[in-house]
């Protein structure tokens, strides 16, 4: 069977994981002018070539609009002490849901980097792995070890 593009191998070790998976090419804004993402999901950033990607979580509209105000009013402190609790809350969300999506992609076989970046916090940078064996494999019986006899005395 042919190798899938980063993209889709990824979306789809996502999907079977139970999760949602916005559509690829939406941006990763998590929401069009239909509002047909309203309710969030995971994001999935191309690169230029099919070597790396990123993999973000879009929160729901209502919490990202509540944060993106609270922010706009500067309801904040710039060193962090202070925060409105749509800001915090909407970073936990996808600081939350990147740790568990590495967990799943690491799982799955791939390389995974978190905290890569600054200036996208809440974003995971994916990778290929090294072939190997994967939950899609056919399961086939384990060989048992039988133990030795043992001569008593």
């Amino acid at each position: 069977m042919p190798e899938l593009p980063l993209a889709a191998a990824v979306r789809d070790e996502l999907v079977a994981a139970g999760l949602p998976v916005l559509p690829l090419g939406s941006g990763g804004r998590g929401h069009d002018d239909d509002d047909r993402h309203a309710a969030g999901g995971l994001s999935i950033y191309e690169a230029e070539t099919d070597q790396v990607l990123w993999v973000g979580w879009a929160t729901s509209e209502a919490l990202r609009d509540a944060a993106v105000n609270a922010m706009e009013v500067g309801a904040y402190r710039a060193d962090g002490s202070e925060m409105h609790p749509a800001i915090r809350h909407s970073g936990t969300v996808q600081f939350a849901i990147a740790k568990a999506v590495a967990t799943i992609l690491e799982s799955a076989g791939y390389r995974v980097e978190e905290d890569f970046d600054d200036l996208q916090p809440g974003v995971i940078q994916v990778r290929r792995g090294e072939p190997g064996p994967t939950w899609r494999d056919p399961a086939t019986p384990v060989a048992q070890q039988i133990p030795e006899a043992v001569d008593e005395p």
